[in-house]
């Protein structure tokens, strides 16, 4: 699949060498820090014909289930159908993604991956959330992955976003721009997060 940059809130930072630093982290508030990330970028509004649905597929997933190979083409052919439109996220978890030599020598697990899982803790792989339709503990089997990723298709766009990337090579920091704008009135709380995928890794 190919390589894509998939949204929401982060300052990712490289770092050549260790400090001891008292507190990394920049005090969170509503301000925007010039200092610390320059001068912010310019969005111009997105024309309405720019404006459409997307998906996401956090597939769960791991190199010794069986039927995980069925659902990644499932999911392929999703992600040939819809394009741009559609990320397909694999998440390695469970036993099943252990290492094992000498055929499984590679470790895909993440603490995120693990932390994405854990409502699902239990239950079998494949299994996927499907724009986190119907909660953080609402799993998708493989089988229906085509018609629930249709029915979030055919429903309206409700938020619009925009990203510009910053990358400072003097201290390796990349800056990620994100611009939310609201098409209708929306009741509770909403996170933002930017998650970085990488494909042809083995």
């Amino acid at each position: 699949m190919k390589k894509r940059v998939f949204i929401l809130i982060v300052q990712a930072l490289v770092f050549a060498g260790c400090d001891i630093i008292e507190d990394p982290t920049p005090e969170l508030g509503f301000f925007y820090n010039e200092d610390l990330y320059g001068p912010p970028p310019a969005f111009s509004p997105t024309p309405a014909e720019e404006i459409f649905k997307r998906v996401v597929i956090e597939d769960f997933t791991g190199h010794e289930c069986g039927n995980c190979p069925i659902a990644h083409d499932i999911a392929a052919d999703l992600d040939t159908l819809y394009g741009d439109s559609l990320a397909v996220i694999a998440v390695h978890v469970t036993d099943l993604a252990a290492p094992n030599l000498p055929d499984f020598p590679a470790d895909y697990r993440t603490t995120a991956g693990d932390a994405w899982w854990s409502p699902f803790d239990g239950l079998g792989i494949p299994i996927g959330r499907i724009n986190r339709s119907g909660g953080l503990a609402n799993p998708w089997p493989y089988t229906l992955w085509d018609d629930e990723a249709a029915a979030q298709f055919a429903q309206d766009p409700r938020a619009v976003l925009q990203m510009k990337l910053d990358f400072v090579a003097d201290n390796r920091d990349l800056n990620i721009h994100v611009q939310t704008e609201f098409l209708e009135a929306l009741a509770g709380s909403y996170n933002l997060a930017v998650v970085i995928l990488e494909s042809y890794i083995v």
